[in-house]
């Protein structure tokens, strides 16, 4: 089964990945953080999709 992205996600997502994060991407959208993350990563809840990694944060 495949699920697309909504327009929203996909604006989201772009967002996200042209300003390098989270924190910068919600305050742009106008939207809190978590529902951010929640619009990138719903697609991913699919089988056998994975858009992203998350990884740790480099100190």
């Amino acid at each position: 089964m495949y699920h697309l992205f909504s327009l929203r996600q996909l604006n989201s997502f772009l967002t996200v990945a042209e300003s390098g994060g989270f924190t910068r991407a919600a305050g742009m959208l106008n939207i809190a953080q978590p529902a951010l993350g929640w619009q990138v990563r719903m697609p991913e809840e699919s089988p056998g999709v994975e858009y992203s990694s998350v990884t740790g944060a480099v100190w």
